[in-house]
């Protein structure tokens, strides 16, 4: 039986997980990270980092509760509502897991927000167009200089002319120094893309 998002956490524990910084700035902190090697021209986030907010993201990544990835795309859903998106002209694109890891896992947290915002929002969803082409050890303990090294070349657009001229919104439940969706970016930009949005639940 599937267990509900009110057994894992209660409303009001999701209304009180603390906001992340403003778009604004984000990206700037971001920008200035990558200075000349920075591949999208925006960057949002729901949250802060808090202990609540890891478990979430923990139980969503290693324990199937896809309920709560659900509800995380929701509230992603919400929040893009208040930006004025050319919805007719983008789309969703959850960030990759490398098959040995989907298969470890079972399943894709970022595609399973990505599937809800778009059920959501109406806006197009494709998680065929990018694919992970590299298996990389796990960013978490890794320097801001190795997140970089261990990610590059990592990924590989397959379906380019789904995302030519259009504006590609990156999905993933950790925006960390970014380094994994700038690397993403990086390559939907070189198949034509026209603008790459970064867009995740957390943004330490």
């Amino acid at each position: 039986t599937e267990i509900s998002n009110d057994d894992l956490v209660c409303e009001n524990c999701w209304h009180s997980f603390p906001p992340a910084d403003e778009t604004d700035q984000i990206t700037a902190n971001l920008k200035l990270l990558f200075k000349d090697q920075c591949f999208f021209e925006r960057a949002f986030s729901l949250w802060k980092f808090s202990p609540n907010v890891q478990q979430i993201i923990h139980l969503l990544k290693y324990s199937e509760y896809d309920s709560l990835g659900k509800k995380i795309g929701q509230f992603m859903a919400a929040k893009m509502t208040k930006f004025n998106l050319p919805y007719n002209q983008s789309i969703l694109i959850p960030v990759p897991l490398h098959s040995t890891r989907k298969r470890e896992r079972g399943y894709n947290q970022s595609a399973i927000i990505c599937r809800t915002i778009a059920d959501l929002t109406g806006i197009e969803y494709n998680e065929n167009i990018l694919t992970r082409i590299r298996y990389t050890e796990t960013q978490t303990r890794l320097s801001v200089k190795k997140r970089f090294k261990n990610v590059q070349n990592a990924f590989r657009v397959i379906s380019s002319d789904k995302i030519r001229d259009k504006l590609v919104i990156l999905i993933d439940d950790v925006l960390t120094t970014g380094a994994t969706m700038n690397a993403c970016a990086s390559e939907l930009k070189q198949s034509g893309a026209r603008k790459i949005y970064l867009f995740s639940a957390v943004k330490p």
